[in-house]
């Protein structure tokens, strides 16, 4: 926190940007977690409690989501990796399943509530960041929260 003064995320790791006590046109910065930051059933918990809160359809959740990077970079945003270096983001259709239901998002959902009893495999973890970096565009005082 930062004590009262200016944006109450101001000290969080994860987002940079322009807010009320930085107004300084700087871009948005949002940092890249590795995947290893994901592997943890906390953070699939929390990214469930997110998706369910947002009340998107699974089929309509790829198009949010490409909405958010959209957005993102017309505000000058961009993705860093931890050691500055420049993400560029993957096409999100490569990573979801092309099964045309997108059930893995209703999976997810249901993770809200019921905690994953195992840890996220590997495969599924791209997914995961992708997930998490559109929530990091769209609120990033929400997803400082996710990964903690």
């Amino acid at each position: 926190m930062s004590g009262g003064h200016g944006w109450p995320f101001d000290d969080l790791v994860g987002c940079i940007g322009n807010t009320p006590s930085n107004d300084n046109n700087r871009a948005w910065e949002i940092v890249v977690p590795f995947e290893n930051a994901l592997r943890s059933q906390a953070v699939v918990q929390r990214l469930a409690m997110v998706v369910s809160a947002l009340d998107i359809s699974r089929r309509d959740m790829p198009n949010w989501m490409a909405n958010q990077f959209e957005a993102f970079d017309r505000r000058g945003g961009r993705f860093i990796w931890p050691n500055g270096a420049r993400f560029n983001l993957p096409d999100i259709d490569r990573y979801l399943p092309d099964d045309g239901s997108f059930t893995w998002f209703s999976d997810l959902k249901k993770m809200a509530v019921n905690p994953p009893r195992q840890l996220p495999q590997w495969r599924v973890l791209p997914r995961l960041q992708l997930l998490y970096l559109a929530i990091a565009a769209w609120r990033p005082e929400v997803a400082a929260h996710v990964i903690r």
